[in-house]
């Protein structure tokens, strides 16, 4: 089968212009989209390391300032509530998973806002599960509070 000169112009024009698109799409583009996802992950791991990093120079300082010995997770919270302000009214209970479930009643709002502000503050950190709060029955203008705690 002979094509004549103008199917063969009109045939390498379409090959001219499908090859190189088919060449883009189903071969480059996968590889540069393939290349920024491997690029974003680098990122991540990168952002996870720095605060990897800055957990341990928390931990080294802590270590450091406690002489090595690492303080009670029911001493830190004792002390955060007398610096709080809270009286020691607070009901705890140990969870399982290591958490500690802790009942305040008859709490200040600018009490509680300290006691959270210190929670988060604490080094290392004291993580707040869960938070309930509601106006307490038995005073006005005070709160009862439910917290789940996770220490580090």
């Amino acid at each position: 089968m002979e094509l004549s000169p103008r199917e063969r112009v009109l045939l390498s024009l379409g090959l001219g212009v499908i090859l190189p698109v088919m060449f883009l799409r189903f071969l480059l583009l996968p590889l540069i989209d393939y290349k920024e996802s491997l690029s974003s992950r680098i990122v991540e791991r990168r952002k996870e390391m720095a605060q990897i990093r800055k957990k341990g120079e928390e931990l080294l300082y802590f270590l450091s300032k406690s002489g090595g010995q690492k303080a009670p997770f029911n001493q830190q919270l004792e002390r955060i509530l007398a610096q709080g302000g809270v009286k020691k009214k607070a009901n705890t209970s140990t969870r399982p998973g290591g958490g500690i479930a802790l009942q305040l009643d008859g709490v200040t709002l600018a009490q509680a806002t300290s006691l959270i502000y210190r929670l988060e503050a604490n080094r290392p950190p004291i993580e707040i599960q869960s938070l309930e709060m509601k106006e307490s029955l038995k005073k006005t203008n005070r709160l009862q509070i439910q917290l789940t705690l996770e220490g580090y």
